[in-house]
């Protein structure tokens, strides 16, 4: 029986190491655990986490985006493709620790900030135009990078006609993202309505400089007849957003 299973991770270790050569690739293993890990790394901080640096960690990064473990995302930034992520699922498992739920990349993942984006709308659904505006990469790349999660059974999120859909899955992941965050889904559609901006946390940073202003116009204007209607709409906006984020709706 011992030696069965001493069998059976030996052609599981033999599998990996087919993929990634451990005997002359520690830097792309140390690179690749420290990209999924992540999510969505850059150059600067891939360099200060790995301790590779130069052209080394540029070598690194091109076997590795040729074995297909890892994409590049926008210029110096880097995601793991679901091969990647099953990879890195299989080492932990090897060495007895807990794997990645499913395939999905941590938090900081691109696939995170889409179902954030796409559940924050009222229709559930985001264009491709506001993912690329809000990524800073062409729709070639979105798409590339998020077809892999629309073809899992329980998959989270679908394309089709220029948009990306969150499915029932995904709305329960949106709903956990969001209490994550010490909000609710309800507070994360008004505040990116209100906010101006497509992500919820951003909106908020937004509606907060609203704020700092209108305090300070009704500072200046205290004494002038503007002053009633600048602190009635300061004492609103205070009200409704701490309601709303009491309530975590």
């Amino acid at each position: 029986m011992e030696e069965d299973e001493a069998y059976q991770l030996i052609l599981r270790l033999a599998v990996l190491d087919s993929v990634i050569d451990f005997a002359k690739g520690v830097q792309q293993y140390k690179v690749l655990m420290a990209i999924v890990k992540r999510g969505r790394l850059g150059i600067k901080e891939l360099s200060k986490e790995t301790s590779i640096t130069g052209r080394k960690l540029i070598d690194t990064i091109y076997k590795l985006r040729k074995k297909g473990l890892v994409d590049s995302f926008k210029r110096g930034d880097y995601v793991p493709t679901e091969l990647g992520i099953k990879v890195y699922n299989d080492i932990l498992r090897i060495t007895g620790r807990s794997s990645l739920r499913g395939s999905s990349p941590p938090a900081s993942g691109i696939l995170r900030d889409t179902v954030i984006i796409a559940g924050s709308t009222w229709g559930n659904k985001v264009s491709y135009e506001t993912l690329c505006k809000y990524f800073k990469t062409p729709i070639s790349s979105i798409k590339r990078l998020l077809r892999p999660y629309t073809l899992r059974r329980n998959s989270v999120i679908k394309m089709q006609k220029g948009c990306v859909f969150l499915t029932a899955e995904g709305e329960k992941l949106f709903k956990d993202l969001t209490r994550s965050m010490g909000i609710g889904p309800l507070t994360a559609k008004v505040v990116t309505t209100l906010g101006l901006n497509s992500h919820p946390l951003k909106a908020m940073s937004n509606l907060f400089k609203v704020y700092v202003a209108l305090t300070l116009a009704s500072l200046i204007l205290i004494t002038t007849p503007f002053f009633v209607h600048i602190a009635a709409c300061t004492l609103f906006l205070t009200l409704f957003l701490s309601t709303l984020l009491a309530l975590r709706l």
